[in-house]
């Protein structure tokens, strides 16, 4: 079993410690596991809902010319750095 250590403080702090009170955790370490795994649970059911898609001959290929062209203009340096969409617009 690993052991995973972080803080919290403020306001987060504060609602942890409601909700294990309001809920009946009896420590923020059960809470904290309890979450992690109805997190885990939760990603995987809508992943196993999620349709995969293959694409094949040209449509393929031009999707690998695409992805090539713009891994080069990326380590060319050729990005800009954004914050939200929003500032892609801009």
């Amino acid at each position: 079993m690993s052991v995973i250590n972080f803080s919290i403080k403020g306001v987060l702090e504060q609602r942890v410690n409601r909700t294990l009170k309001e809920r009946g955790f009896s420590s923020r370490a059960e809470y904290v596991r309890s979450r992690l795994i109805k997190d885990l649970d939760e990603w995987e059911a809508a992943m196993r809902n999620v349709p995969t898609y293959y694409l094949k001959g040209k449509a393929a290929d031009k999707l690998d010319r695409e992805y090539d062209a713009a891994m080069a203009e990326c380590s060319a340096g050729k990005t800009i750095k954004i914050n939200s969409l929003a500032d892609l617009m801009k």
